[in-house]
């Protein structure tokens, strides 16, 4: 079990063995890490002693502002779906709502290999939803399925 900031360093350095990402660099006064795992891609680390998680987030992009209302309802839709999902979930913030992919994860259960598979996951997830906010969309017929999540890309 997770406790403080040396068993979370001591876990992502372990972590970074198996997922040898180019760099992972830590703030102990704000019990945060940050994971840079490659050109388009880094992921941060929180742990929340308190509340007994570490707080995994991986910006992804700003919505294109053509179709941004559909794109946020999409991101809701995924996040409600927590049991397909493992529990990921979208915070928009900054201006124009940069969209952040969460996943709350309890220190309990935190082991070196589930960390890397969780972050590579997350952010082979992260890149899908990068590439599909950031592509204009099409406009459609109206007879063409809903967004749907596929449940076998999932598997955290």
């Amino acid at each position: 079990m997770i406790k403080d900031y040396e068993d979370m360093s001591r876990v992502l350095t372990e972590m970074a063995s198996i997922l040898k990402p180019r760099q992972v660099e830590g703030l102990s006064e704000r019990n945060l890490w940050l994971i840079d795992i490659n050109d388009d891609t880094v992921l941060f680390a929180e742990l929340s002693e308190e509340r007994q998680i570490v707080v995994l987030s991986c910006p992804v992009t700003v919505p294109l502002l053509e179709g941004r209302e559909s794109s946020y309802e999409r991101m809701i839709k995924y996040g409600y779906e927590h049991r397909l999902t493992g529990g990921l979930y979208f915070s928009l913030d900054g201006d124009g709502g940069f969209a952040t992919l969460m996943l709350d994860v309890a220190t309990t259960v935190i082991t070196p290999e589930k960390l890397a598979i969780i972050m590579k996951n997350m952010a082979e997830i992260a890149a899908t939803w990068r590439d599909d906010l950031s592509t204009p969309i099409i406009p459609t017929t109206g007879t063409e399925e809903n967004f749907v999540i596929d449940e076998t890309f999932i598997r955290v």
